[in-house]
């Protein structure tokens, strides 16, 4: 019986690894040449082929008897094939491949170098277009005999990667500087327009970043979705960002967002010196998106860097879009936890000296969160935004000249607001009793009862406020009575307009340190609740 007609059928082959190589679970579902390879029978494949059967019948994944042979790694089955005039040793399976495809991607250097020599073409690329040279990076005794029998050596893939784009990958330091010396293109543009320093960058190799770092002719090359060769030294392990900005990279916002997304001080550093006025206008350039981007000790590190500056024009541009509620905002979430005082009053007084915009919000925070400080003093002599919440105390009878207590009293009395932060009003109203005494006028008033249902909200019950308030004087100090009315009467005669002018002419009037701190409400009048 002559079986040759019974190979057209065809037989699955399964696929053992993501390399494709293939394992017959059953040899007995192929037959003819097929199935004798499969079983490396060379003296069956002889009397099969001597019968008529075909050496180029393929199973139902395209693969001849030749590819089977090479992905078994039988050399004598090889030999035996492509001595024969009948074989096609370029025949492609249904994924592209050739049998020289399979032996090169698979490392097998003798069955590589057996069918070059018999005729197979090194330049045949399976379907998605990858040369035997793209798979031989891993390979470099393999891929040096494919350059050598005329592999083309920029060859590029579906995705636009040449040999060097895998070679890089793969991080196959050996085969990267073949390439280099056989003139591969170090500056081809591979998949996403990547190069290859781009992809070396993204490795992290040091050593093919060293080799390659050379060759690089524009390092101002960008990724499809606008990614930089300094963003991605910015944003994986190298020792070449200051080296890649020398070399003409554009420092611009991206370079900035990328220190964010991967902080790292130095590169931080580098880059913040080198921005524009132009780049420091982007929305995302701001103190606020700091804050939430980066952990306590890189914001800490980074607001040191911004400080240290000595890139006036960005200061100045960055300080004056800086709105004083967010600046507000930063010192009520940074102050005593991720900034210390020294460093919010260092940041606050460079904003103002490249034209910050002071707002009573920021005077608020300040006072709020770090009390009657140096910085709070400072700003005593300061124009300001008044922008007061109705609720705010002790900051504003400080800095409104045209506020008293008596002013304020009658507010919280007569005025519904909405307590929005309970414990931030109690915290204020503490605080403003160490200046002034409420009780009589507030009893006064006979609205204590009102008053009390304002801050309820502050204590576990009403009577605790009665209490606080009864347990003090009722009646004013001389001394609290002789402060208030002489800032009256400073501010009526000299016809002064705000606190700035204010505690300007306090500070210069001949009087002992000890009065002027009082007029300055350095000094505290009375000992608060729950002052030790």
């Amino acid at each position: 019986m002559d079986f040759s007609d019974s190979e057209d059928e065809l037989y699955p082959i399964r696929v053992s690894h993501f390399e494709g190589a293939l394992v017959y679970n059953d040899p007995l579902l192929l037959s003819g040449v097929l199935r004798a390879v499969v079983e490396e029978n060379v003296e069956k494949i002889r009397e099969l082929v001597s019968q008529g059967h075909s050496l180029n019948i393929n199973d139902n994944n395209g693969n001849t008897p030749l590819h089977i042979a090479v992905l078994k790694n039988c050399l004598q089955i090889v030999q035996y094939l492509v001595n024969h005039e009948d074989v096609r040793i370029n025949t492609r399976n249904f994924q592209g491949q050739t049998a020289l495809f399979c032996a090169v991607r698979l490392g097998y250097y003798e069955l590589s170098k057996l069918l070059i020599e018999k005729g197979a073409n090194v330049n045949l690329p399976d379907n998605e277009e990858v040369t035997p040279l793209h798979k031989s990076v891993q390979f470099p005794d393999i891929a040096h005999l494919l350059i050598k029998n005329g592999a083309n050596i920029n060859v590029v893939d579906y995705s636009d990667d040449t040999p060097l784009h895998d070679a890089v990958a793969e991080k196959c330091l050996e085969t990267v500087c073949m390439l280099l010396y056989y003139g591969a293109d170090a500056n081809a543009l591979g998949g996403n327009h990547l190069t290859p320093f781009m992809k070396a960058l993204i490795t992290e190799s040091f050593e093919l970043q060293q080799v390659l770092f050379d060759y690089v002719d524009d390092f101002n090359v960008t990724t499809l979705d606008d990614c930089s060769t300094l963003t991605l030294a910015l944003t994986h392990d190298t020792p070449y960002v200051n080296e890649i900005i020398e070399r003409g990279a554009e420092v611009n916002v991206f370079a900035y967002l990328a220190c964010i997304n991967i902080p790292d001080e130095d590169n931080f550093k580098l880059i913040w010196n080198r921005l524009t006025e132009v780049d420091v206008e982007d929305d995302n350039i701001n103190l606020m998106f700091l804050f939430y981007e980066l952990d306590k000790e890189d914001f800490n590190k980074y607001i040191d860097i911004i400080t240290e500056s000595t890139n006036s024009n960005v200061l100045e541009v960055l300080a004056q879009k800086t709105k004083s509620s967010d600046l507000a905002s930063l010192i009520e979430k940074t102050a005593n936890n991720f900034l210390s005082t020294e460093q919010i009053t260092k940041l606050t007084l460079l904003w103002l000296e490249y034209g910050f915009k002071l707002g009573s919000d920021v005077i608020v925070e300040v006072f709020m969160n770090m009390g009657y400080c140096e910085l709070f003093k400072i700003l005593l002599f300061m124009d300001y935004t008044e922008a007061w919440s109705p609720l705010t105390i002790t900051p504003r009878l400080i800095f409104d000249i045209n506020s008293d207590v008596l002013t304020k009293c009658s507010e919280l009395l007569h005025e519904e607001y909405a307590l929005i932060n309970p414990r931030r009003f109690k915290q204020d109203f503490v605080a403003s009793l160490s200046y002034w005494k409420w009780g009589h006028r507030l009893f006064g008033s006979t609205n204590l009862d009102q008053f009390s249902d304002i801050i309820r909200n502050f204590y576990q019950q009403e009577v605790e406020l009665k209490s606080m308030l009864l347990s003090e004087s009722l009646v004013p100090s001389l001394m609290e009575l002789a402060r208030d009315q002489t800032r009256k009467y400073i501010v009526d005669r000299r016809d002064l307009k705000n606190s700035s002018q204010y505690y300007t002419f306090v500070n210069r009037l001949d009087l002992s340190s000890v009065y002027k701190k009082i007029l300055l409400f350095e000094t505290k009048i009375y000992k608060a609740p729950y002052e030790k």
